[in-house]
């Protein structure tokens, strides 16, 4: 018996999400703990967030405005153009040791 809670679908059906634009994101923390009111916890999501780009498999993606808040992590990101599919070689973008942040 599965006795997870069914969640609600919030996609478009009609939109398709390979689409280049900007994105809305909400990430929250498990059970929305305010595990982000502790500095070491928001140092890490922050600077998870910060490495989105730097992925192999993101490099497509360019963060916008994003703040973390106690809770959740909210941040906008561009999709600059149709994802690559996995089975393609991608280039690996350089990596940066820059980290902004609305804190």
């Amino acid at each position: 018996m599965n006795t997870k809670p069914t969640r609600k679908i919030i996609r478009l059906p009609e939109w398709d999400y390979r689409t280049p634009t900007y994105y809305f994101v909400t990430i929250c923390t498990h059970n929305r703990q305010n595990l982000f009111s502790d500095d070491l916890f928001y140092d890490i999501a922050a600077q998870a967030w910060a490495y989105i780009p730097q992925q192999p498999h993101a490099n497509q993606f360019v963060l916008d405005e994003w703040v973390v808040m106690p809770n959740h992590l909210h941040g906008i990101i561009l999709l600059t153009q149709e994802p690559t599919p996995l089975n393609e070689k991608r280039p690996i973008p350089p990596k940066t040791s820059t980290l902004s942040s609305a804190r």
